[in-house]
């Protein structure tokens, strides 16, 4: 039988703890082949690549300079999302202002 496990890397975590212990477990039945299926090839930053058992067959979506056009996107993506919610909040304050002022005025 066939398992395929997707995952997006294999940087330090808790998640990716326990799906090296599910895949090291599994690598123990000869019945499984077993591949583990990554996103983001981040080369010395899978710091627990080789905790994973030999047998376990490991690709990965995109290749090096893949993954680092990939991670600048992801960091852009997420740099637009904080600076909208920045933007948010100090709209909110400014109405909270606004509102006090014309409340003074009334």
């Amino acid at each position: 039988m066939n398992i395929l496990f997707v995952h997006k890397s294999l940087v330090v975590g808790g998640a990716e703890r326990i799906l090296i212990n599910y895949l090291n477990i599994l690598s123990g039945f000869n019945e499984f082949k077993v591949t583990l299926l990554l996103l983001e090839n981040k080369g010395e930053d899978n710091k627990n690549i080789n905790q994973i058992n030999k047998n376990i067959n490991i690709d990965f979506i995109l290749d090096n300079s893949e993954s680092r056009k990939y991670t600048e996107f992801e960091n852009k993506i997420n740099q637009r999302s904080i600076f909208r919610k920045i933007y948010k909040y100090k709209l909110s304050k400014i109405n909270k202002i606004e509102e006090n002022r014309i409340k003074k005025i009334h």
